[in-house]
């Protein structure tokens, strides 16, 4: 395994020169959208820290007569060159992993789920530079994404002009100089976090390169409307984020930590 301070990285346990992690492991996340739903995010790891499962708990719905959902587990296994996430319907994404970082996704379709198929590219200092997604099954469908990362800190996504389809469109990031991406799960990999990219699957797994550095304090889509985000923490640990979109409540997160 990688010494954590040399920037090295072994899979599912990429380490970042410039910010320390934090000790304490986040054991669950309750994600609210005010209005519609709630439910709890939950995560089991292995002797070496890495997110082995993730498990949608105590779903509820705001409107009257709404039941609860039966659990929902996410798998995550760890060989020496890919990483098998399977989802609860069966379906799998195998991440193939190229010194450490994930370089494809290939969908395995599973009671007519169909993952979809990326590949992704890096920056020669090791953060993420482009992906590209192509929808499954027919695979007609396909557009690539381009990460602008300054000092560390993602600042801009643009959808490539070769792109045969929109996708995730256009972002600028202002990232919060006091809120470093250092709790022991990447923030990035929380999909209910970042809505707008899919940078979700390799984050989580620790296989998406050099850890973005800083989280955001606004996201600014366009025409698309402005994300604004608010961290409450309790010491140096974060305890709640809340997100708002166009000046209006979006979704916030709890963060709870295991003792």
């Amino acid at each position: 395994e990688s010494d954590p301070n040399d920037g090295g990285t072994t899979p599912g346990t990429d380490t970042v020169t410039d910010i320390e992690i934090l000790p304490r492991r986040v054991s669950h996340i309750r994600i609210n959208y005010p209005g519609e739903e709630s439910f709890v995010q939950r995560f089991a790891y292995d002797d070496q820290g890495r997110v082995v499962s993730s498990t949608e708990t105590d779903r509820q719905f705001a409107y009257p007569g709404a039941g609860s959902l039966e659990d929902e587990v996410t798998t995550f296994t760890y060989e020496t060159d890919r990483i098998v996430v399977t989802e609860p319907s069966g379906a799998r994404s195998i991440l193939t992993l190229q010194e450490g970082r994930t370089s494809a996704i290939t969908g395995v379709a599973q009671n007519n789920h169909y993952p979809d198929n990326y590949t992704f590219d890096y920056s020669a200092d090791g953060y993420i530079a482009a992906s590209t997604w192509i929808q499954n099954p027919e695979q007609v469908y396909s557009a690539k994404s381009l990460y602008i990362v300054v000092d560390g800190c993602l600042t801009q996504v643009r959808e490539a002009e070769d792109s045969e389809s929109w996708y995730g469109g256009n972002a600028s990031y202002t990232n919060d100089p006091d809120r470093p991406n250092n709790l022991n799960i990447d923030l990035y990999g929380i999909s209910d976090f970042i809505t707008s990219t899919d940078l979700d699957r390799i984050y989580l797994v620790g296989a998406g390169g050099k850890r973005l550095q800083r989280l955001p304090a606004r996201i600014d889509y366009g025409e698309n409307g402005t994300d604004v985000y608010r961290y409450t923490t309790d010491g140096d640990y974060i305890s709640k984020i809340e997100i708002d979109e166009d000046g209006e409540p979006l979704v916030t997160l709890e963060i709870f930590y295991e003792e």
